[in-house]
């Protein structure tokens, strides 16, 4: 049977709606509203997409990483569904989602270009599941998460500047064995 906790937690999360961005201050504590998940928050309540979508306009060099825009893309809602390939031993949900800010590997908080315009999504497995293999074998087998690193645009306030940052995000379930 599917352990819950993971969808509950992806369910808060995405329904987030509060937040403030003094992003870029350096005596700013950090501010992720505590139903972020993996400090990722894709709603965000004074998100300055107006500003984003006129930098990004702005930005013709960057057509090569977002594609040249005709019109207002779709909006991508999250997705999330079990993975069932046939080689997990961990089961997961995986995950599709927009982020509006995220911590980056420094800690510190970012504004993540992403607008109904310019889309940047994240694709991850959150895991919780036990490894369906512990039950034959040892019971010191777990469901682990691993990570990766990943480059997103953000937006610096300060000097109204587009740079890509460097994240720390979820990306799979494996099992781990302890000795």
């Amino acid at each position: 049977m599917m352990n819950l906790t993971p969808l509950l937690m992806l369910t808060l999360a995405l329904s987030a709606n509060s937040h403030s961005l003094g992003r870029y201050n350096k005596n700013a504590k950090p501010n992720l509203p505590k139903n972020c998940i993996f400090n990722m928050c894709q709603t965000v309540s004074d998100y300055p997409e107006e500003k984003v979508d006129q930098m990004m306009k702005k930005a013709t060099i960057l057509e090569s990483y977002f594609g040249t825009i005709y019109s207002s893309s779709d909006p991508v809602n999250d997705r999330q569904k079990r993975s069932d390939t046939q080689d997990t031993r961990c089961q997961g949900i995986h995950v599709e989602t927009a982020p509006k800010m995220i911590k980056d590997v420094d800690d510190v908080e970012r504004i993540i270009a992403n607008t109904e315009m310019y889309r940047q999504l994240v694709t991850f497995e959150i895991c919780g599941n036990p490894c369906f293999d512990s039950r034959l074998l040892e019971k010191n087998i777990r469901c682990v998460q691993k990570f990766r690193n990943e480059k997103l645009l953000t937006v610096n306030e300060n000097d109204q500047s587009l740079e890509f940052r460097t994240f720390r995000v979820p990306s799979h379930c494996t099992c781990s064995a302890t000795i």
